[in-house]
């Protein structure tokens, strides 16, 4: 995944191509290069390669003038694809569409512990906008397996904030145990580190490192964000959804969280009544958990270090530079990142990287939450819809709360996972019954045990407890 050298630049015009050789021209602070490497590695037939504006030699030799641009080899005579394509989206669509003309382009890719694979499933149709645990694990992993492995060493504000951003995950996001044991394990390696850094040789080493309670998958497995293309949602939908189920978590994780929200009960058959009762009691649990307002700064910071996609990583920071005055708890972190994601989803939904299957509109849409809108309209104009904020505000914590997650078993069924290490206890009840009946089965396997060896002194022991009275008789 390093730039392409010069020698290795002249090496690839003088010679003849069977595979399909593309160049990437990119701008110095641009990751443009490697996710399209990574979008399109299952292609067999196509090899692509990156080089930065900085590499003048490199970039006169191939006469790029603009950046980011892309470069084809191999598929005709060579030529600069279509300054109109020149995004993340048009890029891999294009390539793809190049390696799915050969036959068996696209192989299945084999699982090794090395490589990080995406598995890939048949598309289904659409289905109703949802939380699955599968989407936020796939999302950890691909920004432990992929973001980060993108700097050559993490020290200094990367690895404070790397340090942050996982100890946000670990407080306020719902995860299966072995997950959340082994992002404990990365955040005690960090401190280990964090005199001298960490280079990426290492931090592939620890993540890779398995135990039976601590692990994090190498695949990569969409549900509810899972594109009509391999380019389209994937990991931007993940991460808008860790997002919000991490700002929701810690508001209702915090000392009184649940209640301090003012929660109210929805009725129909669209929502779930809230159990407030419940949710205070989780708050209670963890009385130092991490606010949504620390969060959400974690979040701009983790944007900021380690998010691959430069516009948006720009948009982000641009429209969060105020945000220590414009949040001032946790309520308006949980809003300003529903506004936000609103607004991103109003400015992206003309452009290439969209998925036509899922056109964006602004959320909840009303088929979720009719309550949500005062008015609406057809064509999704963010200036026609009113909101009522107090109805989104416990709409959100319904949808992206501890009752809104599904499970990675199944599919059709709400489970809640809490961010603390809890496992269900058995009702008093059911343990009295279960003892009881151990106990009875108990005393009569040693009764008849008893009556076969000594038949007169289980008779005489019998008579005691069906005749107390006449004991004397006996």
């Amino acid at each position: 995944m390093s730039p392409l050298s010069l020698s290795d630049a002249q090496s690839l015009t003088e010679k003849h191509h069977r595979i399909i050789h593309a160049v990437v021209f990119e701008p110095e602070t641009s990751y443009l290069g490697l996710q399209v490497i990574l979008d399109v590695q299952a292609c067999r037939n196509l090899v692509v390669h990156r080089v930065l504006e900085s590499q003048s030699d490199v970039v006169k030799h191939f006469g790029a003038s603009s950046f980011p641009s892309l470069l084809l080899f191999g598929h005709g005579h060579p030529h600069f694809l279509s300054a109109t394509n020149a995004t993340r989206a048009g890029y891999t669509s294009s390539l793809f569409q190049l390696c799915g003309h050969r036959p068996a382009a696209l192989l299945k890719p084999k699982a090794s512990p090395e490589s990080l694979t995406r598995v890939r499933r048949p598309l289904q149709p659409r289905m109703t906008p949802a939380v699955h645990m599968q989407d936020l694990v796939s999302t950890v992993v691909y920004i432990i397996r992929r973001e980060v492995p993108l700097h050559s060493i993490l020290h200094g504000g990367q690895l404070y904030t790397l340090s942050k951003f996982l100890e946000a995950m670990h407080q306020c996001l719902p995860m299966p145990s072995h997950v959340a044991n082994h992002i404990n394990y990365l955040l005690r390696q960090l401190k280990i580190y964090s005199g001298h850094g960490v280079r990426m040789d290492t931090w592939r080493r620890i993540v890779g490192k398995r135990s039976e309670f601590s692990w994090i998958p190498e695949h990569i497995e969409w549900k509810a964000c899972q594109g009509s293309l391999p380019a389209h949602r994937g990991y931007t939908c993940g991460l808008w959804t860790l997002f919000h189920t991490m700002a929701a978590h810690c508001l209702l994780a915090t000392e009184g969280g649940a209640m301090a929200a003012g929660l109210h009960r929805y009725t129909g058959d669209t929502h779930r009544a809230f159990d407030t009762a419940n949710l205070f009691a989780i708050g209670r649990r963890r009385p130092g958990s991490m606010d949504s307002r620390a969060v959400l700064l974690s979040i701009r910071s983790f944007v900021h270090h380690f998010f691959s996609c430069a516009d948006c990583r720009t948009h982000f920071l641009a429209a969060s530079s105020n945000l220590s005055v414009q949040v001032r708890d946790s309520r308006g972190a949980v809003m300003w990142l529903w506004n936000m994601h609103n607004k991103v989803n109003h400015r992206v939904a003309k452009d290439d990287s969209s998925d036509p299957l899922f056109p964006k509109v602004q959320f909840p849409p009303a088929s979720l939450c009719i309550d949500c809108r005062i008015t609406s309209d057809p064509r999704e104009d963010p200036s026609l819809i009113s909101w009522d904020t107090n109805q989104v505000f416990a709409f959100l914590l319904q949808f992206y709360g501890p009752s809104g997650v599904l499970s990675m078993e199944d599919n059709n069924e709400h489970h809640t996972y809490l961010t603390m290490e809890s496992h269900p206890q058995p009702h008093p009840l059911a343990s009295a019954v279960f003892f009881m009946s151990f106990s009875s089965v108990g005393l009569l396997a040693i009764y008849y045990w008893f009556k076969a060896t000594y038949p007169y002194s289980a008779s005489r022991i019998a008579r005691l407890f069906i005749h107390p009275k006449k004991q004397h008789m006996i």
